[in-house]
């Protein structure tokens, strides 16, 4: 979210190894310029926070309690849920977790390994279901029949 308006980006800031300089800070401006930025940072091209999710294919968020980002993942989760599209939306936020914490903690931590749990659960869920061509398989339609 470029608006870099969520509670997050201070509350964590000590907690988090990611920071946000104050030339960091003016990157959002300097990437949608333009006249009417307060319009464009909350453009759904520009921040996909801010998009319409009522055609999305199965998704998941996988957020850190403690990282800048974290309401952004919060909300994104919810705004996802919030259309029904029809596919799985699926999130968690790790307690006591940082940025990526995948990648930056120990592949021993009760985290690390729960996250990666969940996620192949999730992947496991998503491909259990009939995707479109195989629904399309199932009705005999072949090649350039699919639609």
């Amino acid at each position: 979210d470029l608006t870099l308006q969520h509670e997050s980006y201070q509350s964590n800031l000590g907690k988090c190894y990611l920071r946000l300089p104050e030339p960091q800070l003016r990157v959002p401006h300097a990437y949608v310029g333009g006249k009417d930025m307060d319009h464009l940072l909350k453009n759904d091209l520009c921040s996909p926070i801010f998009n319409h999710y009522d055609d999305i294919c199965p998704l998941y968020i996988s957020v850190g309690e403690w990282e800048l980002f974290a309401d952004e993942g919060r909300k994104l989760l919810e705004r996802t849920r919030s259309f029904n599209s029809g596919h799985s939306m699926h999130g968690k936020v790790y307690d006591h977790m940082l940025h990526v914490f995948q990648s930056n903690g120990e592949k021993s931590s009760v985290y690390v390994k729960e996250s990666y749990d969940d996620m192949k659960a999730f992947i496991e869920s998503v491909f259990s279901q009939d995707t479109p061509f195989e629904t399309v398989e199932k009705q005999g339609l072949k090649g350039d029949d699919r639609v």
